[in-house]
């Protein structure tokens, strides 16, 4: 049963009684379910789909519209409508069309940001305590969390907001490497698939030293299956062949079911 989050013009209050419309019912609910893509119309005191035409005539209102709001994988996620007092023209469908279109794209990134953010907290519950850096990163290759393990093992100094990057902390050689696994990931994830990656990588130390480190990544995925970030760890590995039971490894099984 969709809620009315917002509203404006003549009926700018959120809690009157058509604050929750019923899925598959009116104009709204048809559209919410998914089962109509938008509903247009310039009778609105006639058309049959209309609920209350004594109220629409009242009002001296002509036309309505709806669209729906979808994800990325065409989901409905909500309904974006409009009552006017005149005609709407193709121009008009046009534009609110579009507009909705805008909508649900702003929807979906405030949604991925939110997940993000969740994910970070029930992260740092737990990253105080290991000794391997765990680390969120964003697509474009920036951290956007490290845990303050990450002072003992690169020296670098830990802090709520550090701005780094892979380029920061990946030594020369083996920077084309980690690239490559973030991309191979981003790209799993247009086909659906969730791809989780244990590398062997050189990291660099703020004293210029290089230290040789088991890399533990995947994808952070929204609500909708779609790629956000980067989760993964890093711990120290004595050489660049000998396996390492990764924290990775143990979360996994830790939360298998």
């Amino acid at each position: 049963m969709p809620p009315l989050l917002a509203s404006s013009g003549r009926y700018t209050h959120i809690d009157g009684g058509h604050r929750r419309v019923p899925l598959g019912c009116y104009k709204i609910g048809l559209i919410a379910t998914g089962q109509n893509n938008k509903f247009v119309t310039n009778n609105v005191t006639t058309d049959p789909r209309v609920h209350n035409h004594e109220w629409a005539a009242s009002l001296g209102l002509v036309s309505f519209a709806g669209y729906k709001l979808r994800d990325t994988a065409n989901h409905p996620t909500g309904v974006l409508a409009m009552f006017a007092k005149h005609i709407l023209t193709e121009e008009d469908d046009a534009f609110m069309s579009s507009l909705a279109d805008t909508t649900s794209m702003v929807i979906m990134e405030g949604k991925a940001e939110q997940m993000l953010r969740t994910s970070e907290r029930r992260l740092r519950l737990f990253a105080d305590n290991v000794s391997d850096v765990i680390w969120n990163m964003d697509l474009s290759g920036r951290f956007t969390y490290l845990s303050p393990s990450v002072e003992q093992l690169l020296g670098l100094k830990w802090e709520e907001d550090m701005q780094v990057t892979v380029a920061d902390v990946v030594a020369p050689s083996s920077l084309p490497v980690a690239q490559e696994t973030l991309q191979d990931i981003a790209v799993a994830a247009e086909k659906n698939e969730r791809l989780k990656v244990i590398k062997k990588i050189q990291l660099r130390r703020t004293d210029g030293s290089i230290l040789w480190t088991e890399i533990s990544v995947g994808g952070l995925y929204d609500e909708s299956g779609q790629i956000v970030g980067f989760l993964g760890s890093a711990a120290t590995s004595p050489s660049a062949s000998r396996p390492r039971r990764s924290w990775w490894s143990s979360r996994q099984r830790w939360s298998s079911p």
